[in-house]
């Protein structure tokens, strides 16, 4: 009996995702569990699979087409199989209008003859439309002037470009999330600078006595978290004009890799120990970066932290991410000359920043709650 191949559902936030690629083609013979498609959404790669053995009678979407979690992607069943009742319940096409598509179908080919046919291997052709190029200016250097994927790289080298990268798939959808951010959210950023002097010793002490390096990111996590004891509505998420607190603090962490910008989500910080943390932290961007991360590990986080200061810059206004209502952004630790008892002293100094929603946070919470973090990191109090 033949089956629908659908877009399963990705996560509680992810309505829709970008068909990457089609690994199978229309008769292909298939296993359960075999790949179909690979499609990208929300930062991250997944696989559409067919549900049964049988073969791939259609496909019902195309490489960079946007779907719908729920909808049809393919059918797979037994080959001669009637399939219509499958095909969406698209309503018959009436008469008339088959005529008429005919016809227009018709006066296109007649005047597609007269126009001179543009000979291009099909990758070409793809990238030349990624880019928004009119093809038919391209030399082909390719086998009876066929144009290849080098000509049209060559040819936008000869434009000036020095690269041109399609805002599609996993970039497109950042893009996307942070435009909506920002028309959404009542963006407002706080920064305070901490001195991170005492956590610096603390690092070396884990370092000596029990041989374990640790990052800075555990140390602000956790002092992140016990601040949200303090203020509670920093874990919070905004759903259909609702604040909603939460009582677990899931908390996600960026991570840089080779693609994108992603965000794995510690569950339940508020129950771990600071070396629970540090190896999760380890785990989660070990997967991101070799490319084995999934929606779950993503899933349901109430804050963020950003820590932007590895590439070198100390203040930055980052953008929430939603339906979050809170940010944090960390700089780069640097030696500076404070005052502290009225003596100039060099001490390990960062620049801690906290980006909020004012619908939910106004800034008598927001003050408090990174002036709380800025205290549990200078105390170094840590479990």
């Amino acid at each position: 009996m033949a089956r629908k191949v659908v877009l399963s559902s990705l996560g509680v936030d992810i309505t829709e995702a970008t068909i990457n690629s089609l690994v199978k083609k229309e008769g292909d013979q298939l296993k359960r569990g075999d790949i179909v498609a690979q499609v990208e959404t929300q930062k991250v790669s997944f696989e559409v699979v067919s549900p049964a053995d049988g073969f791939l009678l259609k496909i019902l979407c195309k490489e960079g087409d946007i779907v719908k979690v729920g909808q049809t992607v393919a059918i797979v069943g037994e080959k001669g199989e009637d399939i219509s009742s499958l095909l969406e319940g698209k309503p018959e096409q009436p008469a008339e209008e088959k005529e008429e598509e005919k016809e227009q179908g018709r006066k296109k080919a007649e005047e597609e003859e007269k126009i001179p046919k543009v000979k291009a291997y099909p990758v070409a052709r793809k990238l030349a439309k990624e880019l928004n190029l009119d093809i038919g200016q391209i030399t082909g250097s390719g086998p009876g002037g066929l144009i290849t994927k080098e000509d049209v790289e060559n040819y936008t080298d000869k434009e000036d470009f020095s690269e041109v990268i399609p805002l599609t798939g996993i970039r497109g959808t950042i893009a996307k999330r942070m435009v909506d951010s920002l028309h959404t959210a009542a963006h407002v950023t706080t920064v305070v600078e901490v001195d991170m002097s005492p956590v610096r010793a603390l690092r070396a002490e884990f370092k000596k006595k029990k041989d374990l390096k640790l990052s800075y990111l555990p140390f602000i996590i956790q002092a992140a978290v016990k601040a949200i004891k303090d203020v509670p509505i920093v874990n919070a998420i905004i759903k259909e004009d609702k604040i909603i607190k939460k009582k677990e603090i899931n908390f996600g962490v960026a991570v840089s890799t080779e693609d994108a910008l992603l965000v794995p989500v510690i569950p339940n910080a508020e129950e771990m120990k600071l070396t629970e943390i540090a190896q999760k932290i380890e785990e989660l961007a070990n997967k991101a970066r070799q490319k084995k991360i999934y929606a779950k590990d993503m899933e349901d986080g109430t804050i963020t932290l950003s820590n932007g200061g590895t590439f070198g810059p100390i203040l930055n206004t980052p953008i929430i991410n939603q339906p979050q209502v809170a940010l944090l952004w960390t700089g780069r630790i640097m030696k500076k000359p404070v005052v502290i008892e009225e003596e100039i002293v060099i001490r390990d100094m960062m620049y801690l920043c906290l980006s909020y929603d004012h619908r939910a946070m106004d800034g008598r919470d927001a003050g408090t709650y990174i002036a709380k973090i800025k205290e549990y990191l200078e105390e170094a109090q840590f479990n």
